[in-house]
């Protein structure tokens, strides 16, 4: 309930609209057009939205009075079990259509043999934010072009784009180059192979 509480409080006028109003990149429409039912949306919004509350619900583990450094232990712990649990529910989605290889579904010239398909915006919930969450806490390497030790700020510095500026269609860009990333896809394949099935479904984790 708290993780639905928080979700729908993140819904912004300004960032919601900020992406709502773009019109996708030839990339995203390709898997729009192969995995939505019903003349559906991809709605990329949902995965920003998702990022940002995941962010906040790991931010409610820290303690109040709690130093600076302890703060962003507690964080970082949390976002590493909030990938892993991330993964595990990209795992369980692929599973639910028999897709072994996540590249089938994120590889823009394999998407024509995806087998996935979507009535609600589970791709932009899940594998979307997966694949931010993933690059923002792991992979960043640069932060305005200088060298970060705090791969966390990373994070943090893309949470505010949309609540103090324009995301702007750069954000689509870095979601066609996550998923298509052969280090996350391959991360993905480890827990699809690792998973018996897709078992019970939960959003985020409560521990």
């Amino acid at each position: 309930m708290a993780k639905v509480l928080v979700h729908e409080a993140l819904h912004s006028m300004k960032y919601d609209m900020d992406i709502i109003k773009q019109k996708l990149i030839s990339d995203l429409k390709k898997i729009e057009n192969k995995i939505m039912r019903n003349e559906g949306a991809l709605n990329i919004n949902e995965a920003y939205t998702e990022l940002c509350a995941t962010f906040i619900m790991c931010l409610f583990k820290a303690k109040k009075n709690m130093s600076k450094s302890d703060t962003k232990k507690v964080l970082k712990t949390q976002l590493k079990k909030m990938l892993i649990h991330s993964f595990k529910n990209c795992a369980r989605i692929f599973k639910k259509y028999n897709i072994e290889d996540s590249k089938s579904c994120t590889l823009i010239k394999n998407i024509h043999s995806c087998n996935y398909h979507q009535e609600a915006s589970a791709f932009s919930y899940i594998i979307i934010k997966t694949a931010l969450l993933w690059a923002l806490t792991t992979q960043c390497r640069y932060r305005n072009g200088h060298k970060v030790s705090d791969r966390l700020k990373c994070l943090e510095q893309f949470l505010s784009i949309g609540f103090a500026g324009h995301i702007g269609e750069s954000y689509q860009k870095v979601i066609v180059e996550v998923l298509s990333n052969e280090k996350f896809n391959k991360e993905i394949n480890k827990y699809i192979s690792k998973s018996k099935g897709t078992g019970n479904f939960f959003f985020t984790i409560f521990n």
